[in-house]
């Protein structure tokens, strides 16, 4: 008795589950990925981490007097960092792709 009231609940269970799945799959209809947004979030990503880079670098050459060195090393590791972000970004979108393809 207590087993097939259990498999009652777990079928009512499931099918509930498989009506959630059907709402959830139809609710998250994404836009489909555009190719010249997704070069321009990627530029931008770069130009931003050099960018902040430089703004660092520059602040800790005013700060220590040691003109240019720091600016060009924060440079370096902005551009560093700005690549990883780029990279990082194109997995995602070639994820994206995957899973609309």
């Amino acid at each position: 008795m207590v087993d097939e009231d259990n498999d009652q609940k777990l079928k009512a269970l499931e099918s509930r589950l498989k009506a959630a799945r059907k709402d959830h799959d139809k609710g998250s209809d994404e836009e489909p990925v555009s190719i010249s947004g997704a070069a321009l979030k990627l530029g931008v990503e770069l130009v931003a981490g050099v960018m902040v880079g430089a703004f660092i670098g520059y602040h800790i050459d005013a700060w220590l007097g040691t003109n240019p060195f720091g600016l060009i090393v924060m440079i370096f590791l902005g551009f560093g960092a700005g690549i990883k972000n780029v990279l990082g970004e194109a997995r995602k979108l070639q994820d994206k792709i995957d899973d609309e393809s």
